[in-house]
């Protein structure tokens, strides 16, 4: 070797002694694959009983087998680099699994000159780690391929792999709580017990972090239930994270006796932890997914509101209960057969083609639709579409539905409400004033026809005059009625009796060309009823079945009693042979001034009337009809038990006046038309009135002189002083005066029954002079009789 190759050897050796003497790992130069020229200290340590006295340790030496020295010299002259695992054999030391790295250095550039640097890294404990876990993996797959009982399998293998009698794996419940998935003994398998977790070592796990206990365990953990178990002394365990680095439970070792083994199995307790982390992760992540269906389905079923989730091809994939009942259907699968976007009624209706909306633009889709189902129920409903995506391809579709029939039919009531509440307003407005222009009307034209001399022709006249009044009058009370604003007076009446007696009444009015049939069971149909508006209410339904009928055929009338939302009703049916309500008539037959006769043949407000009064005597009405073969109105009416005196025809019966003795009458009216109308009246029955325009004068003049008047007659609405006023006054003067109340609009809210207490009777306007002379009659009888 010429002096310039020597020093740069020289040099090489330098500069690997001042790199490599501190290095961690054995590292080691070579000259042409013979001697070893340098290595560091970690080399001594590793091979300490192969190296000679001289410190002089030969190639061959290192690597004693023959295949292993021309295996690396083969593959170091091919490529000038060695990176692989061998197994060193030397007859002074066990086998050891290393891990070699070799790379050439040429000084010379000749071949022979070559010198090679090594590093070593003993990988014999490693690899038996990376076994042994491989092997428990590998054995716990197997035996719980498909199965739920990873962790007992997972938990054996440790004690049989590691030799240890104890072995657990836990799940963390909460901050203080542990839930055991599994733990292996020599006693066997056991499960599902809870450990605390600040009473065990596993606290410090809890936390992150690894803990191993060589001896004293029962120091440690005085209150350890695995202590009093197995009388441990030693303890290992690792903590199992989830992949965000969680803790989420933990795996741990027990022995029986002290031991200061644990350092090789922690490596392989580590390793187990991660892959079993991953495990419980996945589980718990399952369980998640478990529990958020479980809930999404229970919020599905428990939903108000119907739901339906449906593919992008129409296919309804889940429906719930609340959307059977909604459809009508008697079940899922006969509801899942129908195809949302080709099920012609659907489409039909609308919705098909909205369901299409939504899946082609990705939006939420709000709509009502009248709809009726495949199972014969019509129903309106409201669905809320919404488009479930995936990424941005809308995949289904999440439809909310609601039941809006009874919505809009509580809508329709209420605008019914609205009208009756508006009719009552006009009618309470108008109705005192009308009345009293028509009591006006009436009473002159009673006057004028009373006049002996009067013409044949004009008596004619003035009948007309009053029939027009009392068609006035009569328009007047069906306003009232439809708005629930009439007076009622109620009686018990057996509707058995009531009836047999109005059908003798109607079979005089109507045709000979109409038949009335009448049935019933028994004869006790009790209610409370006032005999004139039933009068009013039978005969316009009878009436209208005749001109349904156009006078020829038959009329059903049926008694009977039924029990109906926890209530006994009389239900009394009238049935006709008529052309029948054609169905789009139906929900307006009750509406005012409805009506399909010919102009100048109905005013529209008979049905109104009919259910108006029906809803004061607290009944119901309901109509069944078809074209063509007539109509069917059920009228229902609560049933009382009392069975007091029935009632009797004679409630309208004529009641006899007696003409006047010139008895003075104080009459209070603020129109003067209707004053000096009734004032003549009175003065040609026999009677001296006084007549007040002013209810305050009144007040004045009977209470200086009352006892000079026999009779207190008086309107009820005027300006400045009621007559319900009026009258109040008198009393707290202590005058005593009988009293008789006149109103055109009889359900003030002064008519309470204090104040029916105070008159004798109460007039409703427009009066005839007859009914007029007949009232006041019988109130001065009344009063002197008392």
């Amino acid at each position: 070797m010429s002096q310039n190759q020597n020093t740069e050897v020289q040099q090489t050796i330098k500069f690997c002694q001042s790199l490599f003497s501190s290095f961690p790992l054995p590292v080691f130069l070579i000259k042409d694959f013979k001697s070893i020229i340098f290595y560091n200290q970690p080399f001594q340590k590793f091979f300490p009983t192969s190296l000679p006295e001289n410190h002089k340790l030969d190639f061959h030496q290192l690597f004693p087998l023959q295949e292993q020295q021309n295996l690396l010299k083969s593959i170091i002259h091919e490529y000038g680099v060695f990176d692989g695992e061998l197994e060193l054999h030397h007859s002074q030391e066990e086998k050891k699994q290393i891990h070699l790295w070799g790379s050439t250095l040429l000084l010379s550039g000749k071949e022979k000159d070559a010198y090679t640097l090594w590093m070593i890294q003993d990988v014999t404990r490693q690899n038996r780690i990376n076994l042994a876990v491989d092997f428990i993996l590998q054995g716990t797959l197997r035996a719980s391929e498909g199965k739920k009982d990873f962790f007992e399998i997972l938990t054996k293998q440790l004690v049989l792999s590691l030799e240890v009698p104890y072995a657990f794996v836990t799940r963390k419940i909460n901050e203080t709580t542990a839930y055991v998935l599994g733990s292996w003994t020599d006693k066997g398998f056991q499960k599902d017990f809870t450990l605390s977790i600040e009473q065990e070592p596993c606290r410090e796990v809890y936390e992150g972090k690894e803990v191993i206990i060589s001896k004293n365990f029962g120091q440690f953990c005085p209150h350890s239930v695995l202590k009093d178990w197995l009388k441990c002394e030693s303890y290992m365990g690792v903590p199992l994270k989830g992949f965000q680095g969680e803790v989420l439970g933990h795996i741990g070792l027990l022995h029986t006796h002290s031991t200061t083994s644990w350092e090789e199995k922690i490596h392989i307790l580590r390793l187990l932890a991660l892959w079993a982390g991953k495990e419980l992760e996945q589980i718990i992540r399952e369980e998640m997914l478990m529990k958020s269906e479980k809930n999404y389905r229970f919020l599905l079923e428990k939903a108000p509101m119907g739901v339906l989730h449906i593919d992008k091809d129409g296919n309804i994939l889940h429906v719930n209960q609340r959307m059977l009942q909604i459809l009508g259907s008697p079940s899922e699968e006969d509801t899942k057969r129908f195809n949302l976007f080709i099920y012609k009624p659907l489409q039909e209706a609308g919705i098909s083609q909205d369901l299409k909306e939504v899946f082609n633009h990705g939006e939420e889709k709000i709509s009502e639709y009248p709809y009726k189902t495949h199972w014969g129920k019509e129903i309106r409903m409201r669905c809320h579409v919404t488009p479930l995506k995936i990424g941005d391809k809308v995949d289904s579709a999440l439809v909310l539905v609601e039941d809006f029939t009874i919505f809009r039919k509580m809508e329709e009531q209420m605008r019914t409400k609205e009208k009756l509440a508006a009719l009552g307003q006009l009618a309470s407005g108008v109705a005192h004033d009308f009345n009293n222009l028509l009591q006006g009307i009436l009473g002159y034209a009673e006057l004028i026809g009373n006049q002996p001399n009067l013409p044949e022709i004009s008596k004619k006249d003035v009948a007309k005059i009053q029939n027009l009044a009392h068609k006035g009058a009569s328009l007047i009370s069906q306003i009232l009625d439809y708005a629930r604003q009439s007076a009622s007076e109620k009686v018990k009446i057996n509707l058995y009796n009531y009836l047999k007696e109005q059908i003798k009444m109607l079979e005089k009015i109507l045709p000979e060309s109409i038949l009335i049939s009448f049935s019933c069971r028994g004869k006790d149909y009790w209610i409370h009823g006032d005999p004139v508006q039933l009068d009013q209410i039978f005969t316009n339904l009878m009436l209208n079945a005749r001109d349904a009928m156009q006078n020829k055929g038959k009329i059903t009338i049926n008694l009977n009693q039924v029990e109906k939302d926890q209530t006994l009703w009389v239900v009394c049916s009238i049935s006709d042979t008529g052309e029948g309500i054609p169905p789009e008539n139906l929900s307006k037959i009750f509406d005012p001034f409805f009506t399909t006769k010919p102009k100048g043949k109905g005013t529209g407000l008979g049905l109104a009337q009919v259910m108006g009064l029906v809803k004061k005597h607290e009944g119901m009405i309901e109509v069944a009809s078809e074209p063509g073969k007539g109509t069917t109105f059920y009228l229902y009416f609560p049933k009382i038990n009392e069975r007091e005196e029935d009632f009797s025809s004679d409630h309208q019966k004529n009641k006899v006046y007696i003409p006047g003795q010139g008895q003075r009458i104080a009459v209070v009216e603020d129109d003067v038309e209707v004053l000096a109308m009734i004032q003549n009246a009175l003065r040609r029955i026999g009677y001296q009135p006084t007549g007040f325009e002013n209810p305050q004068e009144a007040l004045d003049a009977l209470q200086k002189k009352d006892k000079e008047y026999s009779l207190l007659l008086t309107d009820l609405t005027m300006p400045h002083l009621n007559g319900d006023e009026l009258i109040r006054e008198l009393r707290k003067a202590g005058v005593s005066i009988p009293a008789i109340a006149m109103t055109g609009y009889p359900l003030r809210s002064e008519i309470t029954e204090d104040f029916q207490s105070e008159v004798l009777d109460i007039i409703k306007k427009p009066v005839t002079l007859e009914d007029l002379a007949k009232a006041v009659s019988k109130a001065l009888e009344s009063s002197e009789s008392s």
